[in-house]
C-alpha cells in the first residue's frame, strides 16, 4: 500500500469530524480500546500508508501491523500469531 499525500487531509478531516461529532462517547468509559482503534486508529494508519490488514499477505514476521492481545495494566501484553 502507498502513502498518499494528495488524500491524506481529506481522510484527517474526515476523522476528526468524525471524532467531534460524537466526542462525548469516544471520550467516555463506554468507548472500548478495540472501538477507538477500529473507528481511529486503524483508519489513521492506513491513511498514512500502512497495510494494517496485511492486504499484500505479508508472512506474519514481515506484515506492518501485527495483531496482539490487550495489554494489562497488571502484567505484560501478548502477542497473537496467527
Amino acid at each position: 500500500m502507498r502513502f498518499d499525500l494528495s488524500n491524506l487531509t481529506g481522510k484527517l478531516k474526515k476523522l476528526v469530524t468524525k471524532f467531534e461529532a460524537d466526542k462525548a462517547h469516544d471520550l467516555s468509559k463506554e468507548c472500548s480500546e478495540a472501538q477507538g482503534r477500529n473507528a481511529f486508529i486503524a483508519p489513521l494508519f492506513k491513511a498514512l500508508g500502512r497495510d494494517i490488514e496485511n492486504e499484500t499477505g505479508l508472512p506474519h514476521d514481515r506484515r506492518d501491523v501485527r495483531d496482539r492481545d490487550s495489554v494489562l495494566p497488571s502484567g505484560p501484553s501478548v502477542s497473537v500469531h496467527a
